[in-house]
């Protein structure tokens, strides 16, 4: 009676246990935001999680391109909605991109997922932008697109 009541358990235990995605396409959450401003200049850190099926998520070196690519959309209390910031120069959504290297050894061809904790500086397109939020996704090395995923709507002054 013991053991069929251990491997009723063991079988609870487990069947909880989140598996690990053999997917090789990418696939991210949002975890966090902070922001804090000092000396005059914005910063914030931005945590997503991510898993990826082959471990190419991240570049070997900066020269192999952006992986992350995030737009961020302002409210405007003129037309009462958020808009994606503009670029001047191409009339068309601006678009930030960031490069992030392989934190060490071993990633490639296994299952990996974890936590990018992303610095930033400067992240809002100017100081009346005290209301906004960002969308974004990644792209690994074989050119598999994550989903796209939407922040929570960040309130800074």
């Amino acid at each position: 009676m013991r053991f069929v009541l251990y491997i009723i358990i063991s079988c609870f235990v487990f069947s909880c246990v989140k598996k690990q995605s053999s997917d090789p396409v990418p696939a991210i959450e949002y975890k966090s935001f902070t922001s804090s401003t000092a000396g005059g200049k914005d910063t914030a850190v931005l945590t997503i999680s991510y898993q990826d099926g082959d471990g190419d998520i991240f570049r070997d070196n900066t020269s192999d391109g952006p992986n992350i690519v995030s737009t961020i959309f302002v409210f405007n209390s003129t037309a009462n909605q958020f808009l994606p910031v503009i670029d001047v120069l191409t009339n068309d959504t601006t678009r930030y991109i960031q490069t992030i290297t392989q934190p060490g050894d071993g990633y490639k061809g296994k299952q990996v997922r974890g936590d990018i904790i992303w610095p930033l500086t400067e992240f809002r397109p100017n100081a009346q932008a005290k209301t906004f939020y960002y969308k974004l996704f990644m792209v690994d090395m074989k050119n598999h697109k994550s989903n796209v995923i939407t922040t929570p709507t960040f309130t800074v002054n």
